[in-house]
């Protein structure tokens, strides 16, 4: 069996930044928590970048910063996105102050 994923980011929603599906982007990760449970980092090695129309193997991490209670949830105050696919680390994304917290997930099973 073939699996498939697919990466989809929008840029406030509304403007598709990348749209990439196949076998390459059903990867695994490994996600680092701290004495709480609370995320520090998400990680993964198996990765790919589209980089002048050439998928390369990507190193990509969510390094996590803080953490602040919004809509009831406790979530991280700050992270980033990082790509590494030649050995210097780009931080394409930085994310803080957030303000809004929406939860608009379907389809997810009932909490025991």
């Amino acid at each position: 069996m073939i699996l498939e994923g697919r990466m989809l980011i929008k840029a406030m929603n509304l403007i598709k930044v990348v749209d990439s599906r196949g076998p390459e982007m059903a990867v695994s990760a490994v996600m680092t928590v701290d004495a709480e449970g609370r995320p520090v980092n998400w990680r993964t090695e198996d990765r790919y970048a589209e980089v002048k129309g050439r998928n390369l193997k990507d190193r990509w991490s969510t390094p996590f910063e803080g953490t602040e209670e919004l809509a009831g949830l406790r979530i991280p105050e700050k992270g980033a996105g990082i790509h590494d696919y030649d050995g210097t680390p780009y931080v394409y994304v930085e994310l803080d102050r957030v303000h809004d917290l929406v939860l608009d997930a379907r389809g997810l099973p009932d909490r025991p």
